[in-house]
């Protein structure tokens, strides 16, 4: 059966890896002939592999993609903050395309920090903020809504890290220009479905690097700099342009990760719904705590967990309950009540959580 290199933001379900898969340190993660699932595909982008090969099978069939949160939809919050957002979308999209033709053009940092707090001052708070974005998976843009979604993310953390404002102000505005080098790369590199050259793999790792230099003249704080350059490091080496260990990357740079990550697991796909967050949650705990800053990620975890309790949700095996009491040992397995019973999901293995209801 013939083989054909894939991005790994093009896998989908179903899909044959047709070799092994070894991280730089020789590891291998995933083995040949593995068919593909969400956690699998998840699991390559923790370990920053961009592209692998696959069997080249029939096209699995696309999934239609459900709404829920339909209560959160229809609030006057709501409704503001999608309008917020989808200024702010056409707005950074504007400003970031200039520097296609001049990267000596001064950023605004203040235009770019009232975007965001235009946006933010329509959630009460960071809990809220969550199930704002969680409502808003609609947009299919690896640039513009990623970017403001990461900074939004950022900002929560760096709350719940009990920064001061003023580094609130400035980690948000590392999460919104993070992938400022990819508006440089080629849209049929970024489009390319087909197989990558060794080459091409290298042009779009160079996304970092390229924004770390356009950025490095720039008058803004210097950890916006290095988050741009560095939010493809590994705690343990194993990500890039620099193969950086824990000590060596910046803070900054740390939180960016861990936001860049969640948010690309929680956006949704033609072929699935967004990742339920307890799945992102229950991927980071398994392989994210020798990847990034396990106090960062920890912190970042319980924040978005205390998000949700209370919430309505779906179990995978169809029943639906309350969160009432959340597991410190096991973030992603908390208490569940439905009706008079009561589910733990930490004794309960083998149900999980499906899909956030209300």
């Amino acid at each position: 059966m013939a083989k054909k290199r894939i991005l790994t933001r093009r896998a989908v379900p179903g899909m044959i890896v047709a070799e092994d898969i070894h991280i730089d340190s020789g590891q291998m993660i995933i083995e040949k002939d593995t068919v593909l699932t969400d956690h699998i595909i998840t699991r390559l982008k923790f370990y920053s592999i961009d592209s692998f090969r696959i069997l080249e099978t029939e096209e699995p069939e696309f999934i239609p993609i459900d709404d829920f949160a339909e209560q959160i939809k229809h609030t006057t919050e709501y409704k503001q903050f999608h309008t917020e957002y989808d200024t702010s979308v056409a707005m950074l999209n504007n400003m970031m395309r200039s520097f296609i033709d001049n990267k000596d053009i001064p950023i605004d940092v203040s235009k770019l920090t009232n975007w965001i707090e235009n946006i933010l001052i329509n959630s009460r708070n960071g809990m809220h903020l969550f199930h704002m974005l969680h409502c808003m998976r609609t947009y299919n843009d690896e640039i513009y809504a990623h970017s403001i979604n990461v900074a939004m993310i950022c900002n929560a953390i760096g709350t719940w890290l009990n920064y001061s404002k003023k580094d609130i102000k400035q980690l948000t505005l590392a999460g919104l220009l993070h992938d400022i080098g990819k508006i440089f790369l080629p849209s049929s590199l970024m489009e390319k479905q087909e197989q990558l050259t060794e080459k091409e793999l290298e042009q779009l790792h160079s996304h970092t690097t390229i924004g770390y230099n356009v950025l490095k003249n720039q008058p803004i704080d210097s950890r916006i700099r290095y988050a741009t350059l560095m939010h493809h490091e590994k705690c343990d080496g194993s990500g890039y342009p620099n193969h950086f260990i824990a000590d060596q990357i910046d803070d900054f740079a740390k939180i960016v990760a861990i936001a860049n990550t969640y948010d690309t697991m929680t956006s949704p796909r033609v072929y699935r719904e967004a990742l339920c967050p307890f799945e992102a949650i229950s991927l980071f705990q398994s392989y994210g705590l020798q990847l990034y800053d396990a106090h960062i990620l920890m912190v970042f975890l319980t924040g978005i967990i205390d998000s949700f309790l209370h919430n309505r949700v779906q179990l995978s095996d169809g029943r639906e309950g309350e969160i009432v009491m959340i597991n410190k040992n096991d973030l992603a397995r908390p208490m569940i009540k439905i009706n008079e019973d009561y589910v733990n999901l930490f004794k309960e293995s083998q149900i999980t959580i499906k899909k956030i209801l209300t």
